[in-house]
């Protein structure tokens, strides 16, 4: 299970990679708002959502017709100190990155 969650975490990122993508999340503790911020070359479609431990939905962020520099801040108000992950989603390809809020 291990060497194939490896490898489609590798296949994910090679996919983000070739697609000219790149996702970076700060700060992490965070306390009224963490930052995604990535780079498209191409136009496209983002969704951004903010999820508990439990998969949960919390926070979500929908940017359409997108290119270049991005830093979208995501609003931290309302949600409860713990751990959280951050979802990506563009044409299909999903990546996941956890923060921690204050």
């Amino acid at each position: 299970l291990t060497e194939n969650l490896n490898y489609t975490n590798c296949n994910i990122t090679l996919w983000f990679l070739r697609h000219n993508i790149h996702f970076n999340l700060f700060p992490s503790p965070a306390k009224n708002e963490v930052n995604v911020n990535f780079t498209m070359k191409q136009q496209g479609n983002v969704s951004i959502e903010i999820l508990n431990q439990l998969g949960q939905v919390v926070k979500s962020e929908k940017m359409e017709n997108i290119s270049g520099n991005i830093n979208k801040k995501m609003d931290l108000n309302g949600v409860a100190a713990g751990v959280y992950f951050v979802r990506f989603r563009h044409n299909g390809a999903i990546n996941t990155q956890k923060f921690i809020v204050e």
